[in-house]
């Protein structure tokens, strides 16, 4: 989990906080966008580093949350044949999951510079897009961790 934390206490990440009151109490852009110009998604499109730390400590939270899920619901995947993973990063969610269901069709749906990096997964597809734009149709959409600011 050193790279979630590391995530979360860069200043990349801590200065909109700063900004939070005014984002709530005046309803305006998100406070990332306020400080940066520009929402989390095109800074990391030209931020490769931070884009990288962000894939980074999604993957270390898949790691840990994943098999959890597993261990405990794995009920919720009994029939599903399509999954896709909305904003997966590089894969490391259905990655694990694949592995035990392996008669699931994976597909990992990311922004493209993030897909552009993401290693091949054996089972998983890899796939460019917007998720404000189109998802696409299958049984099951996961969505993991979703809380910007």
């Amino acid at each position: 989990m050193t790279t979630f934390l590391l995530l979360e206490s860069s200043l990349v990440m801590v200065v909109p906080w700063l900004s939070l009151s005014d984002r709530v109490l005046v309803n305006r852009n998100s406070s990332f966008k306020k400080v940066y110009g520009e929402d989390v998604w095109r800074y990391d499109a030209s931020n490769l580093d931070h884009s990288n730390l962000i894939n980074d400590a999604m993957s270390c939270d898949a790691r840990v949350v994943v098999p959890v899920i597993i261990k405990g619901c794995s009920e919720l995947f009994d029939g599903v044949k399509s999954m896709v993973d909305v904003d997966g990063g590089n894969g490391t969610t259905l990655n694990i999951l694949v592995k035990v269901f392996s008669e699931i069709l994976d597909i990992n749906f990311d922004l493209a510079h993030v897909i552009d990096v993401a290693p091949k997964c054996d089972g998983v597809e890899h796939v460019a897009g917007n998720m404000f734009t189109s998802v696409f149709k299958v049984a099951v959409v996961f969505l993991k961790v979703y809380c910007y600011v």
